[in-house]
């Protein structure tokens, strides 16, 4: 896509969280699910989701920690790696006028 201006964000794939950190993480994600970014904030997006992971593994410290990373496909598209039970893509798109 040559023209991208924005990143939507896609949840999708989820299965039964194994503990209450997968599953209140894999509620915040379902939240970002439909989200429109712009370009520019990709890198704050990406920062906030990683920060919201610290922030569970605090809260849940008596759960294996999350340990995730984005991860870039030839798409352009960004993925969350190290979480099981929900795939999260944040995808290039375009804001048109119609």
């Amino acid at each position: 896509m040559k023209n991208k201006t924005h990143y939507f964000c896609h949840s999708y794939n989820g299965t039964k969280a194994k503990n209450n950190l997968q599953g209140d993480f894999q509620k915040y994600l379902n939240n970002l699910n439909g989200s429109l970014v712009e370009k520019s904030a990709l890198p704050k997006l990406k920062k906030q989701i990683l920060e919201k992971a610290e922030e569970f593994n605090k809260i849940h410290s008596r759960c294996q920690p999350l340990e995730l990373y984005f991860w870039e496909t030839y798409k352009n598209n960004w993925q969350i790696r190290g979480l099981e039970c929900q795939k999260f893509q944040i995808i290039p798109a375009e804001l048109k006028e119609l």
